[in-house]
C-alpha cells in the first residue's frame, strides 16, 4: 500500500486526536442529571453534610430531603460519566437499583473507552485509512451512546460531547477524502 501522508492529513489527524482528547476530559463534567432512581447516590462527602438548594423556588433545604419543605419538588442530582463508571459493582441493598447502576456504569464507560480508542489510532495509524475509519465507528457509536444512553436528561458535559462526537465525524470523512486524493506533500518542481 501506498505510505503517502499529505499535508491534508497530517492536519486532520492532529485536529482529530485534540478532539477525541477533549472528549475524554469532558467525562469530568456533568453529563446527566437526574431524579428518582439515582437522588440517594450523590450524597457523599459535602453534599450529605449539607443542605442543598431547590432548582424550582430557591429554598434551602435539609441534607436528608429529598423533596422540597416549601414546593415539593424532588431533589436533581448531577453525575459525571466518570461518576457513573464508579458505581459499577456498588450496591445499594437494592437489586434494581444495583442492576440500573451496572447497566448506567457501562454505558457510560463507553463514553471513556471510545475517545481513548479512537485517540489511540490516530496517534498509531500514521499512513493508512483505519484511523478514520474506527474515528467514525467512534463517533457514530458516541452519539448513539449520548441520545440513546442519557436520553432527555443532557448536562453541559453530554451536550458537549454530543458536539464533539460531530465534529470527530465530520473530520473523520474528511480524512477519508483527503486519504483518497492522496496529493504528495512536496510542491511542484520548476524545470
Amino acid at each position: 500500500m501506498d505510505r503517502i501522508q499529505n499535508k491534508s492529513t497530517k492536519t486532520i489527524r492532529v485536529i482529530l486526536i485534540i478532539v477525541f482528547l477533549i472528549q475524554i476530559i469532558l467525562t469530568s463534567f456533568p453529563f446527566i442529571w437526574s431524579e428518582g432512581t439515582f437522588k440517594d447516590l450523590n450524597t457523599q462527602g459535602s453534599e450529605a453534610s449539607s443542605s442543598w438548594i431547590c432548582s424550582n423556588c430557591g429554598v434551602e433545604n435539609p441534607p436528608e430531603n429529598t423533596q422540597c419543605e416549601s414546593c415539593n419538588a424532588v431533589r436533581k442530582s448531577t453525575f459525571t460519566a466518570l461518576d457513573m463508571i464508579m458505581y459499577i459493582g456498588a450496591s445499594t441493598g437494592n437489586p434494581d437499583y444495583d442492576n440500573v447502576l451496572n447497566v448506567m456504569g457501562m454505558c457510560f464507560l463507553s463514553f471513556l473507552l471510545l475517545p481513548l480508542i479512537g485517540v489511540l489510532f490516530q496517534i498509531f495509524d500514521r499512513y493508512y485509512n483505519l484511523k478514520n475509519i474506527v474515528g467514525l465507528l467512534c463517533s457514530g457509536l458516541g452519539v448513539v451512546c449520548i441520545l440513546y444512553f442519557v436520553e432527555g436528561y443532557l448536562c453541559i458535559g453530554s451536550l458537549f460531547a454530543l458536539l464533539m462526537y460531530l465534529v470527530s465525524f465530520f473530520f473523520s470523512v474528511m480524512g477519508i477524502f483527503a486519504r483518497l486524493l492522496k496529493t504528495p506533500n512536496t510542491a511542484p518542481q520548476k524545470q
